[in-house]
């Protein structure tokens, strides 16, 4: 339905008296490029704010994707429109290409695809970076070749560079807070389930108060505080908390108390069958020719994976004749292969090094069922974050394509606020979700099994911290990325163990890429643009914005350094 809208809207300004018809292409390879980026944000962005779930088993992969899906999807469709302005006119100066649009349109592209090519490679690394300085470094870069130096709204520069020592620093001290208090004061000691139980309504309270002040002012409600105070804003996320809290006290609890302890008893049996049961009894070995009353007597018993009577049981005793059905066998292994490679991948399995294999043996494990308990509030705080990211992140993928459409529709450069059309959103999301899901491992193993031992416990703290430091960071204006204070958040959790507690080669390698970001971005767009733009080949997009070779010059030495 989106591409469709796109198509119609394209075709019914095509027209001869359009000026900006000659670059329709720009707007469709832009598209193109648009989703691709947000596909290489969804592998990268969406996956570090899941990956503590899953590297903690709270969840799989699977459902992962699932809970994902809903609220990126959600948070970029209904919210998304709200915040595209930032990232496509405060990095460039729109002045500068006033009188040639069509400058700015092939700049927007080139910054999509650099933008994207960086996210795919660092994803391919399993280094997670920032999307925001990934379309800023772009931006930057082609900006320079179009007008040097003075097409560049250099203020947030230095704060972005400071955010890349500040947001790791900041989340990480919250984090590490978090985590210490909760060992200190309810893991560590003996009656910890009980002690879990007295304090969830606090922690569900705590975690809602930040999260709805999470997403109130740092998502999509820009100018929020114009009509709601920080201080009145604070007072409704904490009633909402108390509130949510209560509600979960009284109607949830008891189900969640139950859930947990019938897991426990169940368990119990289950060892008791275990230690009653010889070695050999695991499985049942039937003769091809046996009589069926033999199966009949038949039973198992032990873990999934050691009943092969039940593995083997999809397995037909008498084999179909599968050379009549080529393509439905052909179809249906590259559908599995497919499911297999995505969705249905064991990433714990994949993350088994010396390395990774040393962190969780020096971690301190605490009581299954209090950890059991924390899980649902570290889905929770989650949720939460996947929906704000959408609302408030897709604009890095929507934004560039939003101006090109805007120029190629109305000849001009938008002169304030302008919101996307649904459709350009819901490309977005798409691209986003599509990311997570066929990509997404990468990342969900590095920050959540690679990086530190996670647990339900420590993801919560990470996940909490993560919203809590972005909240405030909006709040005394300094521009932080979720991404650094997520990795922060996660190496500070591990730190509480001592040095041995995270993968510091793994953190050092993710620190240098969040430096080279800017850079590596910033030349990539830079010489896709000089390409197209300064191409002998190339349709004239009228005179450029200062002398050719000055601005050539001007853009080499800036993004050297010289």
């Amino acid at each position: 339905m989106a591409f469709v809208d796109m198509i119609s809207a394209l075709a019914s300004s095509a027209g001869s008296d359009n000026p900006m018809s000659p670059y329709l292409w720009i707007v469709i390879v832009g598209g193109i490029a648009s989703v691709i980026m947000a596909f290489g944000m969804g592998a990268n962005d969406v996956a570090n704010t899941f990956g503590p779930s899953v590297g903690a088993k709270t969840l799989t992969l699977k459902q992962a994707v699932m809970f994902a899906s809903v609220f990126e999807f959600t948070g970029s469709v209904l919210m998304g429109g709200a915040v595209v302005d930032t990232v496509s006119r405060g990095i460039a100066d729109p002045e500068m290409f006033a009188d040639t649009p069509e400058v700015l349109m092939l700049g927007m592209f080139t910054s999509l695809v650099a933008a994207g090519i960086w996210l795919l490679l660092a994803t391919s690394l399993s280094l997670s970076v920032s999307t925001t300085h990934s379309v800023i470094g772009s931006i930057i870069g082609f900006s320079l070749v179009a007008g040097g130096p003075g097409a560049i709204l250099w203020g947030d520069l230095g704060l972005i560079v400071a955010s890349w020592f500040i947001s790791p620093v900041l989340s990480g001290s919250i984090a590490a807070a978090t985590f210490w208090s909760v060992r200190r004061f309810i893991l560590r000691k003996e009656n910890s389930l009980t002690l879990g139980y007295y304090f969830y309504p606090l922690l569900i309270a705590t975690t809602v108060a930040v999260n709805v002040f999470f997403i109130t002012y740092k998502g999509p409600f820009k100018g929020v505080e114009e009509v709601l105070p920080v201080w009145a804003g604070i007072l409704v996320s904490i009633g909402a908390g108390i509130v949510l809290a209560t509600l979960i006290h009284f109607l949830l609890m008891p189900f969640i108390r139950r859930y947990i302890e019938k897991g426990s008893s169940d368990e119990e049996e289950d060892v008791g069958s275990l230690a009653a049961t010889a070695p050999e009894d695991y499985g049942v070995s039937v003769p091809i020719n046996a009589d069926a009353s033999a199966l009949s007597g038949a039973t198992t018993t032990g873990v999934d994976d050691r009943m092969p009577l039940l593995a083997d049981a999809s397995t037909p005793l008498i084999a179909e004749d599968t050379a009549s059905k080529p393509t439905e066998n052909a179809a249906s292994a590259s559908v599995m292969s497919f499911y297999q490679s995505t969705l249905n991948r064991d990433v714990h399995a994949e993350a088994k090094s010396e390395e990774v294999a040393r962190l969780h043996a020096s971690a301190e494990i605490f009581d299954e069922k209090t950890e059991q308990l924390f899980s649902y509030l570290q889905v929770a705080t989650a949720c939460f974050a996947s929906f704000a990211h959408g609302a408030n992140d897709v604009s890095n993928s929507v934004a560039p394509f939003t101006m090109i459409y805007y120029i190629y529709m109305y000849a001009d450069i938008p002169a304030g606020d302008y919101a996307p059309p649904v459709w350009i959103l819901v490309m977005g999301g798409i691209g986003i979700v599509a990311g997570l899901a066929l990509y997404g491992y990468k990342l969900i193993i590095a920050i959540g099994t690679n990086l530190i031992k996670m647990t339900p416990s420590r993801g919560f703290a990470i996940e909490l911290a993560t919203a809590a430091t972005v909240v405030m960071a909006s709040m005394i204006g300094i521009p932080i990325s979720s991404t650094h204070c997520q990795v922060g958040a996660t190496v500070a959790v591990g730190a509480c163990e001592g040095k041995s507690g995270f993968n510091l080669k793994l953190f050092t390698k993710t620190f240098s890429a969040w430096i080279i970001t800017i850079f590596f971005a910033g030349a990539v767009s830079a010489g896709i643009f000089s390409l197209a733009y300064f191409s002998p080949a190339h349709p004239d997009f009228g005179s450029v914005i200062i002398p050719p070779a000055d601005s050539a010059s001007s853009a080499v030495s800036s993004l050297l350094g010289f």
